[in-house]
């Protein structure tokens, strides 16, 4: 299920072959848990900063505390799932960096 209820403000640089993504937004409307949230859609990252293979972190990425799990895919798509239901309002922040081979 993907909703449009969280709207990123999102940066993505890279040096060399390591690439460095920062997302964060606030939840627009109440999220049940295990409800994957669309941050970025297919192609949404352009060719050159996408990963080799599909990436999943389990962090916590967030200043609510709350644990996400992101995935990164090939096609430039990323999504956030929490296994807890997220109140309106709640800000989502990530810092990540990984590595591409193109």
């Amino acid at each position: 299920m993907t909703t449009s209820s969280y709207y990123p403000a999102s940066v993505i640089d890279r040096s060399a072959n390591n690439v460095y993504l920062r997302c964060a937004g606030v939840t627009q409307q109440p999220i049940a848990a295990n409800t994957e949230l669309t941050v970025v859609v297919d192609g949404g990252i352009p060719e050159a900063y996408r990963p080799d293979t599909n990436l999943i972190f389990n962090e916590d990425y967030n200043i609510a505390g709350k644990k996400l799990r992101v995935s990164i895919s090939t096609t430039g798509k990323i999504t956030y799932t929490s296994p807890e239901a997220l109140t309106s309002g709640t800000p989502l922040n990530m810092h990540l960096e990984y590595m591409t081979g193109k």
